[in-house]
């Protein structure tokens, strides 16, 4: 197998893309997912752009700041502000709810929007290297938003689309460990299994490179080296040479003084001052999980 390393939140803010960085400089990582509409977005590609071998994929968000569209333009994604306003559940019962015309209103309203993002970081990066795209809290996995995904690679080309489709495995390994199974973790990873199933035959009927396997949503908030080992044993058998395995681990912690930004937001607060950042980040830049994964690492090749 191959394998690709990833952090996501890059440009979020800046003291979240710092910590990134030094998981990428002193560390595993070799993906990172830029979040366009982010308060250190400028911040973020002019990192990225000091730092060969690295991968950059678009971290599509309808969950949290402003959107990049006029808020009149996508009214149903945003509130009176233009802040969105759903989370990973209201938008899926938003869509579920609403009738034939009112869910065309919200794909165009998608489509409108990850337009927008996705152009804002194809304007920042070299023209010769091709779009990559995932989620904010995986909101690209629920079908019609991954439907409008889809009709966009005709206007974007996407060089690889994350997909989440993760193997299920059992360690009790470290602290915490039992969690991991008893929580919402367990629900995610039942839901974006679903989910992966179905968009599977999509992307290889257009013909998108994506990961075949997963590792990065039952132990999110707990990615030791164990889970990560016990997760790649489950999938030594099932994987060919050349298959792609995206890790995903979240090394972004806020810094001090940014709280502000999530003022209104007091559980995103939480997520990126909590200390399973910090030890993720710590994971991520141990020799012990360097050794499982240096020898199949992919990373970006430049070009001349």
């Amino acid at each position: 197998m191959r394998i690709l390393v990833s952090a996501d939140d890059f440009g979020l803010s800046e003291g979240i893309t710092t910590n990134i960085l030094d998981a990428v400089d002193h560390g595993a990582v070799t993906n990172v997912s830029i979040i366009a509409n982010g308060t250190g977005f400028e911040h973020a590609i002019c990192e990225y752009r000091k730092r060969r071998g690295l991968y950059l994929t678009v971290h599509l968000n309808l969950m949290e700041g402003r959107s990049l569209s006029p808020a009149g333009q996508v009214p149903d994604l945003v509130d009176e502000r233009g802040y969105f306003r759903h989370s990973f559940q209201s938008l899926c019962l938003f869509h579920l709810r609403a009738d034939k015309t009112r869910r065309a209103k919200l794909r165009d309203q998608v489509r409108k929007e990850f337009r927008a993002q996705l152009a804002r970081v194809a304007g920042c990066i070299d023209p010769r290297y091709g779009l990559r795209a995932d989620s904010h809290l995986h909101v690209h996995m629920i079908p019609f938003v991954f439907d409008t995904l889809m009709e966009l690679h005709e206007e974007f080309q996407f060089e690889y689309v994350r997909c989440l489709a993760e193997p299920f495995f059992l360690t009790f390994n470290g602290p915490g460990s039992l969690r991991n199974y008893a929580g919402l973790n367990i629900a995610k990873h039942a839901i974006l299994n679903t989910f992966s199933r179905r968009a599977l035959p999509r992307l290889r009927s257009r013909g998108i490179p994506h990961c075949r396997h997963f590792i990065g949503v039952l132990f999110t908030g707990n990615m030791r080296e164990a889970a990560v080992a016990s997760a790649l044993a489950q999938l030594e058998n099932r994987c060919e040479a050349d298959e792609l395995v995206e890790i995903l681990l979240h090394p972004g912690g806020a810094a001090a003084g940014e709280e502000r930004l999530w003022s209104e937001k007091p559980a995103f607060r939480s997520v990126y001052y909590s200390d399973w950042r910090t030890r993720e980040r710590s994971t991520l830049k141990s020799p012990a999980f360097r050794a499982l994964v240096e020898d199949r690492l992919i990373r970006q090749v430049n070009p001349k």
